[in-house]
């Protein structure tokens, strides 16, 4: 159970919050960066940098990123782009069914579609854990489907959580605290645009 590479990913993540508030350099330079065939021209000051282990060490292999790099450190979701074959080769190695529902969805080339009333129920899937739950809806065949996985963090409130979709036949995770659950979708349109913006 505790073996999920979301909880381990998310623990990086926040003990690395130190590090990523000195690694977030000004806009006013752009980087290009090449993934999977897709061309990126990224403003420098959305970009993450620095030796963080869960960073890719290529760039062809993927990047990540600040959604938010104007709010407050706390508030800022990070985004971690990868492609299709390297984030799925885990889909079958983690215990929550977040990856491989959505490496599932992008196998098809489809999108998640949001109905008008986004209603995440909150579950708690392992017997007698407590600081590890996710958010499920139902599609609209009426199949549930994970769209977020989180645990406790110490000075966050709530906890964190990590949400993934598709962009292109590229995959990416976004860290969304617990108290902004409800802001999934808009934060995977805003991840989106950003993506198409900065594709050349």
């Amino acid at each position: 159970m505790l073996n999920s590479i979301f909880a381990t990913l998310i623990g990086i993540a926040t003990a690395s919050m130190g590090l990523l508030s000195m690694s977030v350099y000004g806009q006013d330079n752009v980087r290009e960066i090449v993934v999977d065939g897709h061309i990126f021209h990224v403003p420098e000051g959305y970009i993450i940098k620095g030796t963080i282990p869960w960073l890719p060490e290529n760039p062809n292999e993927g990047f990540s990123f600040v959604v938010n790099p104007e709010a407050a450190l706390q508030e800022q979701m990070i985004v971690g782009l990868e492609p299709q074959k390297i984030m799925c080769r885990y889909a079958d190695r983690t215990v929550s069914d977040i990856l491989p529902q959505a490496c599932a969805l992008a196998e098809k080339g489809e999108d998640y579609q949001f109905g008008k009333d986004f209603m995440p129920e909150k579950i708690y899937p392992f017997e007698g854990i407590t600081f590890q739950w996710e958010y499920q809806i139902k599609d609209p065949n009426g199949q549930s489907r994970t769209i977020a996985s989180c645990v406790t963090r110490r000075n966050i409130k709530g906890g964190s959580c990590w949400s993934i979709n598709n962009y292109n036949g590229l995959m990416y995770s976004v860290s969304v605290r617990d108290y902004d659950i409800h802001s999934i979708p808009k934060v995977w349109k805003r991840v989106n645009s950003l993506l198409a913006s900065w594709e050349q």
